[in-house]
């Protein structure tokens, strides 16, 4: 489904130019389920955000399904965001004076979906994630768990073929966290591809595959390591 080659990123601090990833290669297969893991700067976050085209590489090549993305034009990597990727974020990124459905159907605003399909996708997001109920909540009375749920309703309304989620279960209680963990499995199970970011390793055991950054670069090239099934 992925394949990234030779994935440079650099920028200018001070006038100076910094390395943030060293020639990254990745290849991730139609329904797999990954971690990347690394502590703070090591470049795990920028490549997510490649993967998702908010942000361009230095040099190198991606392809998602034999196409190479990362040349297509603003307007069209919008339109490839909106149809093909759901992202997750720590801070959830959520309109706070917005309710619950009205977060979650906003995607569906920029489609060409019937305002009744609109409606039907958002109450399956919701009931997909246990927040159906919370529907015409304002997200300001929500928790930060809920909060995390409805960003992943949000994320998955569109039915994307990539979910891609940069520490997720940062900012929650340990009950949070196993709820959120145990819906991505969910997602997974259901045939989704996930990529999730994490300093964590207990979050990172939930994938089926776990890869290791260190300095803008894998910490053992190539790295494979099976964690077993996803639970």
């Amino acid at each position: 489904m992925i394949r990234l080659s030779g994935i440079t990123k650099e920028v200018t601090q001070g006038g100076t130019p910094v390395s943030i990833l060293q020639s990254i290669d990745l290849h991730i297969a139609a329904g797999e389920f990954i971690s990347i893991m690394g502590p703070s700067g090591s470049g795990k976050s920028t490549l997510l955000n490649i993967l998702g085209l908010l942000d361009e590489p230095s040099s190198g090549e991606y392809s998602f399904e034999g196409s190479q993305v990362n040349n297509l034009s603003s307007n069209k990597q919008a339109m490839f965001r909106n149809d093909r990727i759901g992202f997750v974020f720590q801070s959830f990124m959520l309109i706070p004076r917005m309710s619950v459905k009205e977060n979650v159907i906003l995607p569906l605003l920029y489609t060409n979906v019937s305002r009744r399909e609109r409606n039907n996708r958002m109450e399956e997001a919701l009931k997909q994630v246990g927040m159906l109920e919370k529907a015409k909540e304002p997200i300001i009375n929500l928790s930060g768990g809920q909060k995390q749920k409805v960003a992943i309703a949000r994320a998955i309304v569109t039915d994307p073929d990539l979910i891609l989620a940069d520490e997720p279960t940062g900012n929650l209680d340990q009950k949070s966290k196993e709820d959120v963990l145990q819906i991505f499995k969910s997602l997974h199970q259901r045939g989704k591809t996930v990529v999730l970011v994490t300093h964590d390793l207990e979050v990172a055991q939930v994938a089926q595959r776990v890869m290791t950054m260190r300095n803008g670069q894998w910490l053992e090239p190539n790295l494979k390591q099976k964690v077993g099934s996803v639970r």
